[in-house]
């Protein structure tokens, strides 16, 4: 009988674990420990790595061949253009390359691949390694399919010319059995075009009521987006009438929420429009057993509703936005009262940050001097994502669940001419316990609507020369005086 063969534990440099015969060498290997294999196994294992490796050498040419088309019709020096300013505006990125880790955290240092990309300008495509034309044809279709939201779920993950066209394939694949539709299997001549279809897919399930919503893993930043119809949800109890697509908004929270304006602009007194939010976050807070929650938006519309909006709102400064930020009763019992007004502060000022570098991603050409992210468009459920968030370690943020608004299945918010998403939001967050489950992802969205209510009213409502004057600092610190 063969005997089996040892085989080294460990983790590279890029922090993957792997698995290393001997003979391979072991240098740049951290140490875990040695495994007895079967020989067949590992035979086995060779062998569908070797497989794997043609497989993936055929799809490299295929997106070589893309992009060959793409240069013959002088569009490639423009694809790299737009997948440079792509990876700039992206909030997380941490992809594995070959044998590398391609990492950006929350606005880290500039990214490893943008250096890459701009040495391709003044490259033949014939002379492009394998790597470089993965890097540019696969992030290409990737946008080109679903935004930074397809890229992003490419996070804790190897990329590949195969995983991009597998993750492509699949979405237009699932996209058309949720409607009804032939799957039709793509080819690489008409690569832009399929995946321009998952988009549009996504686009009309929207319209057919179908909710798409993400799993956010904190240890690895993946993210995966779900679909599910909103029949599937159960009544949406604060709509009074069903579920939101295609239904009318709470006829008694547009009414508050007008009152609430009203009584702003009679007496020059906020304190309507704060009970107003911080009504829908302790409701939802309570719903779903948070321990604190938030929600911000900005303090006027003037420069949101102007004909130049993409200037006005790349002048923006932090403090033109606002956030209501609220612990739960039982973190309030709990946590030492001053230390917990420092960090519910804390924690409004990185949301008004937060805002701020969102608005602008709803233009184009936006100046390069102005650092944006895309505005967030699906829901999502996240785990442990204090494992490596150095914002949300510090705010004990280990669950969460976020709300971006104007949700999908509605209109985007109108603002004279000027169209919004990511405007606002409602985040929960669990310092400890449980993970959000699906029932606290459908009860949050409930309150999310009578936030949406509100600034769907405001639209109308609010003035440019108003200001939302609360959510301050006295607000966090009412007995402070300075």
């Amino acid at each position: 009988m063969e005997r089996n063969t040892a085989v080294y534990v460990g983790q590279d440099p890029a922090g993957k674990l792997r698995l290393t015969l001997e003979s391979d060498g072991l240098e740049g290997i951290e140490g875990i420990g040695w495994i007895a294999l079967d020989p067949y196994l590992i035979e086995q294992a060779l062998e569908t790595s070797r497989e794997a490796g043609q497989l993936e050498a055929a799809h490299v040419s295929l997106l070589y061949q893309w992009l060959a088309s793409e240069e013959a019709e002088g569009r490639l020096s423009r694809r790299i253009h737009d997948v440079a300013d792509h990876i700039q505006h992206v909030e997380s990125i941490s992809v594995y390359f070959d044998e590398e880790l391609w990492s950006k955290v929350d606005g880290s240092s500039e990214h490893l691949a943008l250096t890459e990309l701009r040495g391709l300008l003044d490259r033949d495509l014939v002379d492009w390694t394998a790597r470089e034309i993965t890097l540019v044809a696969g992030l290409s279709l990737l946008f080109a399919a679903g935004g930074s939201i397809m890229f992003e779920e490419f996070n804790g993950k190897q990329f590949t010319a195969t995983s991009v066209l597998r993750a492509i394939y699949e979405a237009v694949a699932r996209n058309s059995v949720l409607l009804g539709r032939d799957v039709v299997p793509p080819t690489i001549e008409s690569a832009y075009v399929w995946a321009n279809s998952a988009r549009a897919h996504r686009e009309e399930l929207h319209g057919r009521g179908y909710l798409f919503y993400r799993r956010i893993n904190g240890l690895t930043l993946n993210k995966r987006q779900r679909a599910i119809s909103l029949d599937g949800i159960g009544p949406l109890v604060t709509t009074g009438n069903g579920h939101p697509h295609g239904q009318d908004r709470p006829a008694r929270a547009r009414s508050v929420a007008r009152d609430a304006i009203e009584q702003f602009r009679r007496h020059a007194d906020s304190s309507a429009i704060e009970k107003y939010f911080v009504t829908a976050v302790t409701g939802a807070i309570e719903a779903i057993g948070a321990d604190y929650g938030m929600t911000s938006g900005p303090r006027s519309l003037r420069k949101f509703r102007s004909r130049s909006a993409l200037d006005e709102s790349v002048s923006t400064t932090r403090n033109e936005f606002f956030c209501c930020c609220l612990p739960s009763e039982r973190l309030k019992s709990a946590a030492d009262e001053a230390e917990l007004a420092k960090a519910m502060y804390r924690v409004s000022n990185r949301m008004q940050y937060n805002r701020w570098h969102f608005v602008p991603g709803n233009f184009a050409a936006v100046p390069q001097s102005r650092h944006y992210y895309y505005p967030p468009l699906m829901p999502d459920i996240a785990t442990w994502s204090d494992a490596r968030h150095g914002g949300h370690i510090q705010a004990g943020v280990r669950h969460t669940i976020r709300i971006p608004g104007p949700a999908l299945f509605f209109d985007p918010l109108a603002l004279g001419a000027n169209k919004y998403r990511g405007f606002f939001d409602l985040r929960l967050v669990r310092i400890e316990g449980p993970e959000f489950r699906l029932e606290d992802l459908w009860a949050a969205i409930e309150y999310s609507l009578l936030i949406d209510v509100f600034w769907r009213v405001a639209a109308d409502d609010l003035r440019d020369d108003d200001v939302i004057n609360t959510f301050r600092r006295e607000f966090y610190f009412p007995t402070t005086t300075n």
